[in-house]
């Protein structure tokens, strides 16, 4: 890295009261895959690998903040808030948020397709930010951080009915745009008897739109519908 990166990267993290030892490590997480193949840099240099160890620390934020600020909830209205929060479309939000933007490596053809503002590379990128600061050994940091720029989007969604019951949302938003009702379709069935994970599609006009895990059906149902509702925009346009 030359200077000019280095200092951006440490301005960054000072604006958002973090800290990363492993200036290396961070450039990393902020790195897309095309800047890696555009540059002929070794293997396991973009994002990916802190992106998955990322995903799990903003789970167990997200999990430990839920938990504690909704008592009454259960396990499944928990997951329901929590699969919104960690969404691309959420992440992406975030990313914007802290101008994460402004720091990616990529490359110059996804550039030019406009990648550097797309919403899965910059929930990706977001990922991996927390997975670089976390294996740095600042998970105490990501907590304050993870928390103010969720708590916002949380005010909005406790007060959205989606929370409650997103298959009635997704069925009034298919009955009102298209005539028509939402398709739940079971795709298989995971794990031992005692202890099943039901996978369901949600299918509108003959299109798959959302996908969800449960340890019911009805629970897959609703975080179908609830990826549904994010991937639609349904509730980014209420």
């Amino acid at each position: 890295m030359n200077k000019q990166r280095i200092e951006l990267l440490k301005l960054f993290l000072k604006e958002n009261k973090l800290s990363c030892g492993n200036l290396d490590m961070l450039d990393m997480a902020l790195t897309h895959s095309s800047y890696v193949n555009e540059n002929n840099i070794k293997e396991h240099s973009d994002y990916e690998r802190l992106e998955f160890l990322g995903d799990a620390v903003l789970k167990l934020i997200m999990s430990d903040y839920l938990f504690h600020i909704f008592p009454n909830y259960d396990e499944g209205h928990l997951s329901q808030i929590r699969s919104i929060m960690v969404s691309d479309a959420v992440l992406a939000k975030f990313a914007h948020k802290i101008k994460l933007y402004n720091l990616l490596n990529i490359g110059h053809n996804e550039e030019k397709q406009g990648g550097r503002m797309r919403e899965s590379i910059l929930a990706c990128a977001f990922e991996a930010l927390l997975g670089a600061i976390y294996i740095d050994g600042k998970l105490e940091k990501l907590f304050p951080f993870l928390i103010e720029l969720a708590s916002e989007e949380l005010s909005s969604l406790e007060q959205n009915k989606t929370i409650c019951n997103p298959k009635a949302v997704l069925q009034e938003f298919t009955q009102d745009k298209y005539k028509i009702l939402p398709i739940y379709e079971l795709v298989e069935e995971k794990g031992p008897s005692h202890n099943k994970i039901f996978c369901i599609k949600v299918i509108i006009k003959d299109q798959d739109i959302g996908y969800g895990e449960g340890k019911s059906k009805k629970e897959a149902q609703a975080n179908a519908a609830q990826d549904a509702i994010s991937k639609l925009g349904i509730f980014d346009n209420e």
